[in-house]
């Protein structure tokens, strides 16, 4: 992907907001999980409270596990 830049600092530990920008631009990209999320928890800024921002990140690993036969 080439957006948002990978840099190490974001890395050792991402915000929300970044994780949410990889994952809708992998899913752009690739169609991976096309479709697990709604419009609302399409758009970051609409994702409020830590329990939502778990219930997104949770869905994104039930997915992969999924996928992955787990």
């Amino acid at each position: 992907i080439s957006r948002p830049k990978l840099t190490g600092d974001l890395l050792k530990r991402p915000p929300f907001r970044f994780l949410h920008d990889i994952v809708s631009e992998v899913t752009r990209n690739t169609g991976f999980a096309s479709g697990l999320y709604d419009e609302t928890e399409s758009d970051s800024s609409k994702i409020k409270g830590k329990e939502a921002k778990v219930g997104y990140l949770n869905k994104l690993v039930t997915c992969v596990a999924h996928a992955l036969g787990e």
